[in-house]
């Protein structure tokens, strides 16, 4: 009987024993599998902050200078967008800030489809352009402007007003007499225009 009630305990403790082992082990892999899931966790976040890093990055010199002359603006009591892309650009100017001044004609050049409407932004990045010395941006939109409307008057003007600053003034004489000569005799102001023009080319005489 003694025997049997020895057999019966070492048989409980042999039991408890495992038990015991099991709730360490099950215990262990709950806690790997739990750091698993904070690691997890933070590998996550530090892939999406990446992501958002790489497609967002910091803000540029366009966006810092936009969102400097927005507070500037509604600091006098001025909602800066609401003003029109011409008083935006120049107060931009003004600034200093040609990039930001640059873009926003291209946001108004990606909402328009009308042909005159094109022509008449890009000779306005052209200015901005030219205003900032960018010689190269200035050939750049007013070359694209002329190829849009060839017959148009805008595009020599721009153009004009580049080889001046270039102070080549055989190129800037033929782009003024292109200039008169396409401008619309219906268009209002047309010989305020051929009027301002032929005093230009005057000037260079």
């Amino acid at each position: 009987m003694e025997t049997d009630k020895q057999t019966d305990n070492s048989k409980q403790a042999a039991h408890t024993g495992v038990m015991v082992a099991a709730d360490k082990q099950h215990h262990r892999f709950k806690q790997k599998t739990k750091n698993k899931l904070v690691w997890l966790g933070a590998a996550t976040v530090l892939v999406v902050a990446v992501l958002v890093f790489w497609f967002y990055g910091p803000p540029s010199a366009t966006q810092r200078a936009t969102t400097s002359a927005e507070h500037q603006l509604a600091s006098k009591g001025i909602t800066y967008s609401k003003l029109a892309p011409t008083q935006k650009s120049q107060y931009l100017v003004d600034k200093g800030a040609y990039k930001a001044a640059e873009q926003v004609w291209q946001n108004q050049l990606l909402q328009t489809t009308d042909s005159k409407a094109k022509v008449t932004i890009l000779c306005q990045q052209s200015a901005v352009a030219l205003q900032f010395k960018d010689y190269a941006a200035a050939q750049k939109y007013a070359d694209a402007a002329k190829k849009i409307l060839p017959n148009a008057d805008s595009p020599y003007v721009a153009l004009a007003q580049l080889a001046q600053a270039k102070g080549d003034k055989a190129a800037a004489k033929q782009y003024w007499q292109q200039a008169i000569a396409n401008i619309d005799p219906d268009a209002d102001g047309a010989n305020l225009m051929k009027s301002d023009r032929q005093q230009a080319l005057d000037d260079l005489k």
